[in-house]
């Protein structure tokens, strides 16, 4: 799985969510709390101050964020017409995504790497 916390925020990178690189790092960051504290979304989420929008996302209600981690999970599963479809209700484009695809699966990496080197 590729870590949504890299692959989110640089889906976005456009000028049309710039103001919202923080909330979408956290967006990917917290993206799998439920399945990592082995909690509902909602009881993973309940003590974390995160802005409501990106809660709300979380939490499943219809957003922005929520189109946008629709779009990176969709594409993640090589559902490419769902991400597509996803990033134009969003306003944004797919062709930049194997590019971000590749930058994220680098980063993932290097992550590991750097924890692996600092057990």
């Amino acid at each position: 799985e590729i870590p949504k916390r890299d692959w989110s925020s640089d889906v976005c990178s456009s000028d049309l969510f710039a103001e919202e690189g923080d909330g979408l790092f956290l967006l990917g960051l917290c993206s799998l709390l439920d399945a990592m504290t082995g909690h509902s979304m909602a009881q993973a989420l309940e003590d974390i101050p995160l802005d409501a929008g990106i809660k709300a996302a979380l939490l499943g209600s219809h957003n922005e964020a929520r189109g946008i981690l629709d779009a990176v999970v969709a594409y993640e599963q090589g559902q490419w017409e769902e991400a597509e479809v996803a990033l134009r209700a969003l306003g944004a484009s797919s062709v930049e995504m194997p590019d971000i695809y590749v930058d994220a699966l680098l980063w993932a990496r290097e992550l590991s790497r750097a924890t692996d080197a600092g057990a």
